[in-house]
């Protein structure tokens, strides 16, 4: 796939990937990491409040993400980098790029302790973006499932990021049953050769 084609398979996993029925970490902003379709899909969406960190400076980023220093990076061109973050890591994984990437920039580093948004960010005013792995699993990348969150400010001004990386999709009982159902036949079929 080329091009558009690319682009409306990621849409179309990141709607599949916004009704997933589960339960959700609830935070400012939020990453939520999947396996869909033979991808790793990456959604972010929230607002983020900046009181309690510290303005460091201007830089250019990556689409990127390095769960051994919990850092992920959904970003493309100049973004507004600050200090004052902390968070886990949220997996062995190394650094793994994506040229697939939409919406705004958003970074988040637990090992440097900052957090990047777009140029000239309003806090409070919704952000979103999504960037997607081809052919990823969540186990070649490295990441490991659960909840991260990163914090700042403290209690009484203070904000938060999470990233919620699902696990393996499960078969639903169903698919198990219809699956085993089919088994069985085969199975009875051969017994009667």
């Amino acid at each position: 796939m080329r091009g558009v084609g690319k682009a409306a398979v990621v849409m179309l996993a990141a709607g599949a990937l916004a009704a997933v029925p589960e339960r959700r970490a609830e935070a400012a902003y939020t990453f939520s990491i999947a396996e869909i379709a033979g991808d790793v899909v990456i959604i972010g969406s929230g607002t983020l409040n900046l009181s309690g960190l510290s303005f460091d400076n201007t830089v250019v980023g990556c689409t990127c993400i390095e769960p051994f220093t919990g850092t992920l990076s959904a970003t493309s061109g100049n973004f507004d980098l600050y200090e004052g973050v902390t968070g886990p890591v949220f997996g062995p994984g190394g650094a793994a790029f994506t040229a697939i990437f939409g919406g705004d920039n958003v970074y988040v580093s637990g090992q440097t302790g900052r957090i990047g948004v777009p140029v000239g960010y309003v806090p409070g005013t919704p952000l979103a973006t999504d960037m997607a792995f081809t052919g990823a699993t969540i186990a070649s990348l490295g990441l490991t499932p659960g909840t991260y969150v990163y914090s700042w400010g403290g209690q009484t001004f203070g904000d938060t990021l999470t990233i919620q990386v699902e696990g393996v999709p499960v078969p639903e009982p169903a698919t198990a049953l219809l699956f085993g159902a089919g088994l069985l036949g085969l199975a009875a079929s051969r017994r009667r050769r």
